[in-house]
């Protein structure tokens, strides 16, 4: 069972100037828990760790348990209230939720009232942690207890509302009225709009218009473009128009933007007329912050041509051109449409030149407009200028012969009516329709109603642009962007397009997702203009949109979508699904991942055969493997004659996770079934063993492909297999696998690298004999021999010292002008340090280097002086750098250069030379290593050049290098040494304030000399710091501290360093124990003198019997008389203590003196006996007893 000193053990190295207070308290008490609660909240501020929060709430239950030993729990101790305050707030701030939510519930049970933040606290800590649903819980608690009006900060709040709103949730909007009413705390605009544009999504203008309301009257600014243009949206598309301006006017806001106002003309052009759509065009422009543009007089041009009002169509195409602005075609299609219905297709002409003229370019729509017009009014002489114009702008082609009425009707579409004009052969003029130009009476010989409805129609669907079937062309022909410039065309002029329209665009957009980019903001558009749809919109569609979002990777909105879908009962497409998964895999969205799957398998979704890699991919990464076997053995069954592919998808992204054991196990299942793998999915298999280091796993496979004759290995595999092989020793499957290899190809430069890597790991085996005869056998095939393998060979016959063979393969090196690799090099260096041959290291040096830029490497020279000060040779060092900087101005040292001269010089006992390596290191702006800056820091300090130590401690700081245990100790005793006892404090202040120093520091040295010095209270805290470094101190350290305790009369402090030597089976010197005994007794703390008395001597401690007679004393003087005897009889009985005559006679004296104290009579009696018998007196028994 666990104890309060084990508890204490497992947590020493946390606090342990807070946990040492309880070494000796048997039982926690409810402000025990309150003080260690904050102290840690105190030490650690904001910084609180799970492990330090673990401990804590271990500790909170474990003080509630140790009072008690049967339920029910908590039934006699009973937590502070203050103490389950402080740790729900520790537990939220760290995220600990769940540990929180059970001492909530504790602090419930025992009817503990709790402060209002607490409920406020786990609302920010779940929002912290993205769980709406429970963050909304603790708010409604908070709510329907009345503590919500304690503030929430501002962060969490906003962060709440945006949670609410990405999921977008429901209860988004009460959340923000509600916060909005009690003015609990600040808010962001992007809250705000979200809110306005939810209401407007509900028809709630009225409560949108009061919510503006309220932030106006606290004087909340904001920016109201935005907010005004959602809520004249709302209007407008409520048939509302004419609530805008009193919106505007009553809160005193400017007009919207153009597009808003250019809807809301529309709008009122289509409800009032366009006389009205004038007067709200003159108020909106009252109203200031409205710059109309062509779109708002294209509106109303259109709709005056419509209501058959010519005269105000021009008026308002004149106030167009006076503004500056230009116009568009489809205004002048509307005036050349209302002048053809108006019968004044005199005038059309000339508006058509009048758009030539001010740089319109007129468009096919136009012409055909022109050709209808005249066809209607049976002007048919006025069509050939027409067609030429056309043949001038390059669309279409006429020839001089061609008719032009039949081609005016092929334009027209006027074809399938047969129309034929005819002239009156003379029996009467009633039948006429019209005149030619010399005055024949002229007919139509076909059906003149159609002919006449057809016209009509053409005219006017001039007057408006049709961007619905713009847009539906642009699809058709997959000109994405275009499409979605007409669509913000439409929207600017305040047009609505249809719902088959963006049925269609939706569908076109999510074929080319994959293909082409497209703004995310767009898609987020295309959502909300589609929305007021959703109810009324088809099951393809649905499931489309759904696709779109969800491979742009908006899983919300996709999961609203798919809401509906469900609620309409509506089935949900296999590609819609595999979409979702995806996505959710993307986002690493662990519910929405497992509500989807759900889904899958209750439809039987299995991915496209093309798709598998994909899916397997994404699943792989997300850690989905179960789900991955799930839907390869679903393949299996449904997909036979494909296996091979889809699991060589499925095997090489298990590979590439790390999970080749799982893609072996599905290769063998399918295998044992008969089928044909490819050889790449081995190869996977392979590549995947190697990289998780499962070598052995990785043989297995090759035995398989080596049995299969028709799996073909690859080269790749072949130089990967083969050091593993050697490695492994399975030579013999080198060699075949070699052999298989040769055997499948015939290339010169893949039977080198065979060759090549198998000699290369022979030789680094040690097996030398093949590696010869593998290149016996590269020389009878006529392969030449490389310069990688000559190094290998040297490297071996250097470890082997033989001088011979050596000096052969390096004449043989420098005769082929070949380059050594470094790993030759060091080895040649070594060979001739540990022989005694330094010389030869120079001669080998500069035998290579002469003519190769490839020396002139610091690495060469690193290893050179390296080696050569290992040896001892410091002065052919110093000749190195001599000719480096007399001859060799080319090569530079660098770093590891400098950290070798630092050490090496100091190993041979020059250290003044290691402080000027050290000071050109720290001149051309390098960082010396830690081991650099303790061998001159200690040597400065020896040689008392403090100030130059602190110097380079000052750059260690700058440098953000952490000062080891040599470092800091060099450095503070010097400063001791010169009495600087502050300037020590501030140093060792400043490094752990700095994180400068590293774990496992070791201050012993440090706490004694600080202890010598009286500064017992900083050598505490060194103490302390080296135990949360995770080093112990010293018995000699504790020994110090409690000394200096002593010395200060704080015994309780002693006492608990005491304890705590004791779990740690250290012990107390005989002078510091007896130190310790002989003050507790002086400050009248007999007990405590008894109890360290007993542990002492228990412990095998040889106390003097002057420190037990002195706690005798003490009991005598005051008058007790039973502790003294009984402890003096544990002394012998349990200890063995001899007690010297003066103890023995002092004893008896003092009971002679208590023989009439009937409280002690019979009892001391014994214990007389007892003693005299224990010091070798007989006993007798007197007659008259026996």
């Amino acid at each position: 069972m666990l104890t309060l000193q084990d508890l204490l053990r497992s947590s020493i190295h946390m606090s342990p100037g807070t946990m040492r207070r309880f070494w000796r308290v048997s039982a926690l008490q409810p402000y025990h828990v309150l003080k260690i609660l904050l102290q840690f909240d105190a030490d650690c501020g904001t910084a609180l760790s799970t492990t330090k929060l673990g401990f804590l709430y271990q500790l909170f239950h474990f003080a509630s348990d140790d009072s008690h030993s049967s339920p029910p729990y908590f039934n006699t101790f009973r937590h502070l209230p203050a103490s389950y305050s402080l740790l729900l707030s520790m537990l939220l701030r760290a995220g600990m939720l769940r540990q929180a939510e059970i001492v909530f519930s504790h602090a419930e049970q025992r009817k503990i009232k709790l402060p209002s933040t607490v409920y406020i606290d786990f609302v920010c800590g779940y929002v912290a942690a993205h769980q709406v649903d429970n963050s909304m819980t603790w708010y409604q608690r908070s709510r329907t207890l009345g503590t919500i009006s304690v503030p929430l900060n501002a962060s969490s709040f906003q962060h709440l509302l945006h949670l609410l709103l990405e999921n977008e949730d429901d209860r988004y909007l009460d959340f923000y009225l509600d916060m909005m009413d009690m003015r609990i705390t600040a808010w962001d605009d992007h809250s705000l709009y979200a809110a306005i544009r939810i209401l407007c999504r509900k028809k709630k203008l009225m409560e949108a218009s009061h919510l503006i309301g309220k932030i106006l009257r606290i004087s909340k600014p904001f920016d109201s473009v935005s907010l005004v243009d959602m809520i004249a949206n709302g209007y407008c598309d409520n048939y509302d128009p004419e609530s805008v301006i009193t919106f505007l006017k009553d809160w005193g806001f400017p007009a919207p933007t153009t597009p808003i106002c250019n809807k809301i003309i529309f709008t009122v052009c289509q409800d009032s007329g366009s006389d009205r759509a004038w007067l709200i065009f003159k108020q909106l422009e009252a109203l200031g912050g409205f710059y109309p543009d062509s779109s708002t007089f294209g509106n109303l041009i259109s709709w005056s041509c419509k209501e058959r009002k010519i005269r105000n169509a021009f008026k308002y195409m004149s106030e167009l051109l006076s503004r500056n602005l230009k116009s568009d075609v489809n205004a002048y299609n509307a005036l050349i449409s209302g002048l053809f219905k108006e019968g004044m297709s005199d005038c059309t002409w000339d508006v058509f030149l009048d758009m030539a003229e001010v740089g319109i370019k007129p468009e096919m729509s136009t012409f055909r407009l022109l050709l209808a017009g005249y066809c209607r009014n049976r002007a048919f002489d006025c069509t050939k200028p027409v067609l030429k114009e056309m043949v001038g702008y390059g669309l279409m082609s006429f020839a001089p012969l061609d008719d032009s009425i039949s081609k005016t009707f092929s334009l027209l579409g006027l074809d399938s009516l047969g129309v034929k004009i005819k002239r009156l052969d003379g029996t009467g003029v009633q039948k006429a329709e019209f005149f030619d130009s010399i005055g024949n009476g002229m007919f139509l010989d076909t059906d003149t109603d159609l002919y006449d409805q057809i016209l009509t129609k053409i005219l006017d669907d001039s007057l408006f642009p049709n961007f619905d079937f713009m847009l539906l062309e642009e699809c058709k022909k997959g000109n994405t962007e275009t499409a979605i410039k007409i669509k913000k065309k439409a929207i600017h002029r305040g047009q609505k397009l249809t719902m088959h329209t963006y049925s269609v665009l939706s569908e076109h957009l999510n074929a080319v997702s994959q293909h082409q980019d497209q703004d995310d903001n767009e898609i987020v558009l295309l959502f909300h203009e589609m929305q007021e749809f959703f109810n009324v919109m088809d099951h393809r569609t649905l499931n489309v949109f759904v696709q779109l979002l969800s491979k742009k990777g908006f899983m919300v909105k996709a999961s609203h979508v798919l809401d509906l879908l469900f609620k309409r009962q509506f089935s949900v497409d296999y590609e819609t699904i595999g979409d979702l998964i995806i996505c959710s895999c993307k986002k690493r969205d662990q519910t929405r991942f497992r509500n989807y799957w759900n889904l899958a398998q209750k439809n039987g979704w299995l991915p496209r055969i093309d798709d598998f890699e994909v899916y397997s991919r994404h699943l792989c990464l997300f850690g989905m493997l179960k789900e991955v076997v799930y839907i390869f053995k679903k393949a299996l069954q449904k997909h036979p004659d494909s296996i091979s592919t889809i699991l060589g998808n499925v095997v090489k992204q298990l590979c590439l996770l790390g999970s080749s054991s799982t893609a072996h196990a599905l290769v063998e299942e399918v295998m044992d079934r008969k089928f044909i793998l490819d050889y790449e999915l081995f190869e996977n298999l392979i590549k995947g063993f190697c990289k998780e280091l499962k070598f052995i796993e990785a043989v297995s496979v090759l035995d398989v492909m080596l049995l299969t004759k028709r799996i073909n290995i690859s080269v790749d595999i072949c130089l990967l297999l083969i050091p593993i092989l050697c490695r492994l020793g399975h030579i013999d499957k080198a060699m075949k696998l070699k052999h298989a290899m040769l055997q499948c190809s015939e290339s010169h430069e893949i039977s080198f690298l065979m060759y090549k890597h198998l000699v290369i790991e022979l030789v680094k085996i040690g097996n030398v004999g093949k590696a010869y005869f593998q290149m016996y056998e590269m020389w009878k095939r006529g392969l030449c021999s490389d310069c990688d393998i000559l190094n290998i060979f040297v490297d071996m016959y250097a470890k082997d010292n033989n001088s011979r063979k050596i000096q052969e393969s390096l004449c043989f090196m420098l005769k082929m002008n070949m380059n050594m690799s470094i790993s030759t090099f060091r080895s040649l260096i070594r060979n001739n340090c540990v022989h005694r041959r330094p010389v030869d290291c120079l001669y080998l040096r500069n035998a290579f280097s002469i003519g190769k830029s490839i020396y002139h490497s610091p690495i060469f020279n690193n290893i050179l002086i390296f080696y050569l000060f290992q040896a001892g040779n410091c002065s052919l060092v110093e000749v190195i750098l001599d000719e480096i900087q007399q001859h060799m101005s080319n090569i530079v040292l660098d770093d590891v250069s400098y950290n070798f001269l630092v050490y090496g010089y100091f190993k041979c006992g020059k250290s003044a030379k290691s402080v000027e390596a050290l000071n050109s290191m720290v001149s051309r702006g390098m960082v010396p290593s830690k081991r650099s800056f303790k061998i001159v820091i200690r040597y400065l300090c020896t040689q008392f050049d403090l100030k130059g130590a602190l110097d380079l401690s000052k750059f260690m700081e700058c440098r953000c290098i952490k000062h080891g245990s040599v470092v800091q100790n060099s450095l503070i005793q010097n400063l001791l040494a010169h009495g600087q006892l502050e300037e020590a404090e501030l140093l060792l202040t400043r490094l752990e304030r700095n994180n400068m120093v590293p774990n496992n520091i070791c201050y012993d040295i440090l706490i004694r000399k600080l202890c010598q010095h009286g500064k017992i209270y900083m050598a505490i805290h060194l103490l302390n710091l080296m135990i949360k470094k995770g080093n112990f101190p010293s018995e000699t350290s504790y020994n110090f501290i409690v000394n200096e305790l002593i010395c200060l009369e704080d015994f309780d402090q002693a006492l608990d360093f005491h304890t705590e030597m004791q779990h740690k089976k250290l012990n107390l010197r005989v002078e510091t124990c007896s130190a310790l005994i002989h003050g507790l007794c002086r400050s009248g703390r007999i007990d405590d003198a008894r109890m360290l008395l007993e542990t002492s001597i228990s412990s095998g401690m040889a106390l003097s019997p002057k420190t037990v007679r002195l706690v005798v004393d003490k009991y005598y003087a005051d008058n007790d008389l039973f502790k003294a005897s009984n402890l003096l009889q544990r002394m012998q009985q349990h200890h063995g203590y001899l007690l010297d005559f003066e103890i023995q006679w002092s004893l008896v004296g003092n009971l002679s003196d208590a023989n009439n104290n009937r409280n002690f009579g019979r009892n001391e009696g014994c214990f007389l006996s007892h003693l005299l018998g224990q010091s070798g007196f007989t006993h007798k028994v007197d007659d008259a007893d026996s």
